[in-house]
Formats: structure tokens, C-alpha cells, sequence
């Protein structure tokens, strides 16, 4: 599970960072805030939760939503195998973001994953 956006809207930072390489992912965060920031084929650098570069996101698609109307299918692409169903995207959140991070509108971003060459 994502636990935080930097400060920089050109960053996206994960707790568990656990990608499907070069395939579509999704991550989703608790507000309105990342979604309305962010525009579609935006690269996105990707980085843990220490601030290591792991790699780009290109943004693919956008939905503001709440927890429980996120597609199944979506959920099938969450980088975080934990949250590929909604019982485990919901706990997850609920640990990550506290217990009303559930009750209000989510940012979906899907994007498409490519990790740093290694040298």
C-alpha cells in the first residue's frame, strides 16, 4: 500500500513498493488532491518510501471515487498484491491512512510502471 505523495507533484512515493514491470498498476490515495494534480501521459518519478529512485509512472487514467465503487478489475492491477481485492484494499487503508480514509472520495491513478535500468 502508497502511504504518501511527496511535495513534489512529480513524485510518487510507496510504503510497499511491489510493481507489475512495464504493465498497467493502480494506486489508490485517500482525497481529491493527487487526482485533480495530475494529468494524463504525465511521467511520474517512483520512489520508496526512503526516497530511493525506483523508477517511472506514466499516468494511463484518472478516477475520483469512492473505496467500495473502485472496478474489480482494477483492483486485479494494484501494484500492492494486498489490495487486489476490496476486503484487502480496505484493510490496508484502514492501516496506512486511519479508518476515515474509507469514508470519503479516493484518487484511482492508473499508470504503467518501468523500473530504473540497472546499471
Amino acid at each position: 500500500m502508497d502511504v504518501f505523495m511527496s511535495d513534489e507533484p512529480e513524485v510518487l512515493v510507496f510504503h510497499n513498493p511491489v510493481f507489475r514491470e512495464h504493465d498497467l498498476n493502480i494506486t489508490v490515495r485517500p482525497g481529491l488532491e493527487l487526482a485533480r494534480k495530475l494529468e494524463l501521459g504525465v511521467e511520474l518519478r517512483v520512489e520508496d518510501g526512503l526516497g530511493t529512485l525506483l523508477g517511472a509512472a506514466e499516468v494511463e487514467g484518472i478516477l475520483i471515487t469512492h473505496v467500495e465503487t473502485i472496478p474489480s478489475s482494477w483492483l486485479l492491477c494494484d501494484h500492492d498484491p494486498n489490495c487486489r481485492d476490496l476486503t484487502g484494499l480496505i484493510r490496508e487503508m484502514k492501516k496506512c491512512y486511519g479508518r476515515s480514509s474509507i469514508l470519503h472520495p479516493v484518487s484511482v491513478i492508473l499508470f504503467t510502471y518501468v523500473p530504473c535500468e540497472e546499471e
